[in-house]
C-alpha cells in the first residue's frame, strides 16, 4: 500500500487504501442497531467482530461480567491474585459463579421492585392503604419475640444454616481481607444479605459476623433492620465496620491502629465501586446515556421529528448538527433528523426533557419499564415520569464533567447511576 511523500501516513486517495478499509472495517457502521437504522447489512468485518466483543461490559451473562445484581464488581483484587498465581483465581469458575450470582440477585431485585410498584400503584388509587399493615407488623414482631423465648438456644452453626436459607450473597465482600499494621492471617469472608431478623445474642443487630469450619468467616446483613430504613448506610459499610472491629479484637492489643483507620483502608481497598470520584462517575454516565440514546431511536419511529421540533432549542439543534457531521461524516443533516438517528447525537442534558414531553414513546416497556398509557390517574402518571427524568437529569449533568461539583451532588448522581438502569426494560443488544 503506497504512502505519502513524507512517509508518515498512507495515501488515503489510493484504491488500495479504500480496499483495505473495506476489508478490515467494512462499509456500514460498527454498531448493529445503527447499521439497521441506516439500512446497512450487518457488519461482519474483523474490526466489527472485535468491536462487538469488547464495546460493552454490562454485568451478567451477555458480557460474562460479574456483578452485584445492579453494577459491575470491581475486580482489581481478582486480577492481582490471578497474576500472583493464586490457585483459586487461575480457572474461570469463580468468575462464572459471580456472573450467575449476579443474574440471581438481579431476578430477586426485579421481583421485589415489581411487588413494590404494584403496592405503590394500589396506594395511589386508594391512599388509605398506606396506613394498613402497622398492626399486622406489630403482631408479627410480637409473635417472633414469643417464638424466640420458647425456642431452644441455637449454636452458631445452627444460625448459619438458618440464615443461609433464602440469603443472597454480597459479591464485593467475597474476598480475603487484611489491614496494614494489624497482625494475623487475612480473613477469608463471605457475606450475605437476608430479610429476616438477626438475633445471635437475643438482641436484634443489623450485621452478624462469625467463624465457620475451615477457618473461614461468614457475615449476614439484615436488610429489614430499622437501621437501613432510617439511615443511608450501605450494607457493605456495616460489614466492613464489623470486620474492622473483629480484626482489632483478634490482634489482642498488639496494634495501635484505630478502628477508623482500618475501616477506611478496607473501604479504599475492597469497595472501589463505591468511591465518589468524578473521574469514575463521568465515564459511567457517558456510557449509560449513550446506551439510552441508542435505544431511543427505535422508540420515535412514529414521529421522529417531534423531539427535534418540540424540545430542542436552536442552540441544541446546532450542537446536534455539528455532532452528526463529525460522527457520520455527512453534511445531509436533514436525512439524519428525519430518520430519528439524530437522537444519538443530541446533548445528553436534553434527554430528560425529551422523555417528559413524549412519555408514551418511551414507557410501557419500550425503553423504560414503568407503565404509562394504562395508568388512569394524572398524578400517578406524573410520578411515573418524574421518577425516571430525575435520574436522567443527574446522569445528563454528570456527562458535562462538572468541575465544581460538591460531595453531596456527586453522591446524589452516583445513586442515580445505580437506580436508572433498574428503570430500563430489557432490550435487544
Amino acid at each position: 500500500m503506497p504512502v505519502i511523500y513524507t512517509k508518515d501516513s498512507f495515501d488515503t486517495n489510493d484504491r488500495a487504501w479504500r480496499k483495505a478499509v473495506q476489508i478490515l472495517r467494512g462499509e456500514g457502521p460498527l454498531l448493529p442497531q445503527r447499521a439497521k437504522q441506516l439500512n446497512y447489512a450487518p457488519n461482519d468485518s474483523p474490526l466489527a467482530k472485535l468491536h462487538r466483543g469488547f464495546r460493552r461490559n454490562d454485568p451478567g451473562k451477555n458480557y460474562l461480567t460479574p456483578g452485584d445484581g445492579k453494577n459491575r464488581l470491581d475486580l482489581h483484587e481478582w486480577t492481582k491474585r490471578f497474576y500472583e498465581g493464586d490457585p483459586e483465581h487461575q480457572e474461570d469458575t469463580k468468575w462464572w459463579e459471580a456472573v450467575l450470582q449476579h443474574e440471581k440477585i438481579k431476578a430477586e431485585l426485579k421481583k421485589q421492585r415489581d411487588d413494590r410498584d404494584a403496592s405503590d400503584a394500589a396506594i395511589l388509587e386508594d391512599p388509605t392503604l398506606e396506613f394498613l399493615g402497622d398492626e399486622d407488623e406489630a403482631e408479627d414482631t410480637n409473635a417472633d419475640a414469643s417464638t424466640a423465648e420458647t425456642t431452644k438456644p441455637l449454636t452458631d452453626a445452627d444460625r448459619i444454616e438458618k440464615y443461609l436459607k433464602g440469603a443472597s450473597p454480597l459479591p464485593e465482600l467475597n474476598a480475603e481481607f487484611k489491614a496494614t499494621g494489624v497482625a494475623g492471617k487475612p480473613v477469608k469472608l463471605t457475606a450475605y444479605r437476608v430479610a429476616q431478623p438477626l438475633s445471635p445474642d437475643g438482641k436484634r443487630v443489623p450485621v452478624w459476623l462469625t467463624g465457620q469450619k475451615g477457618g473461614t468467616y461468614v457475615s449476614f446483613v439484615d436488610l429489614s433492620h430499622p437501621h437501613f430504613r432510617n439511615f443511608d448506610d450501605d450494607p457493605e459499610d456495616l460489614v466492613l465496620m464489623q470486620l474492622a472491629d473483629f480484626l482489632l479484637e483478634r490482634a489482642q492489643g498488639s496494634t495501635t491502629v484505630p478502628i477508623s483507620s482500618i475501616f477506611a483502608e478496607l473501604k479504599e481497598r475492597y469497595l472501589l465501586s463505591h468511591v465518589i470520584d468524578r473521574g469514575r462517575l463521568v465515564p459511567e454516565a457517558n456510557q449509560l446515556m449513550r446506551d439510552i440514546q441508542d435505544r431511543m431511536v427505535g422508540c420515535v419511529e412514529e414521529n421522529p421529528l417531534r423531539p427535534y421540533e418540540n424540545v430542542l432549542s436552536e442552540h441544541e439543534r446546532k450542537t446536534t448538527g455539528d455532532r452528526i457531521t463529525e460522527g457520520l461524516r455527512t453534511a445531509d443533516i436533514d436525512a439524519v433528523v428525519y430518520s430519528g438517528e439524530y437522537l444519538r447525537y443530541v446533548p445528553p442534558t436534553t434527554i430528560a426533557r425529551i422523555v417528559e414531553e413524549w412519555p408514551e414513546a418511551f414507557f410501557d416497556g419500550r425503553l423504560f419499564s414503568n407503565p404509562y398509557v394504562e395508568v388512569k390517574s394524572p398524578e400517578a402518571r406524573r410520578l411515573m415520569v418524574a421518577s425516571v427524568t430525575s435520574y436522567l437529569n443527574d446522569a445528563g449533568w454528570l456527562t458535562t464533567a462538572p468541575s465544581a461539583a460538591s460531595r453531596e451532588q456527586l453522591i446524589r448522581a452516583r445513586l442515580s447511576l445505580k437506580l436508572l438502569p433498574e428503570e430500563i426494560s430489557p432490550g435487544d443488544d
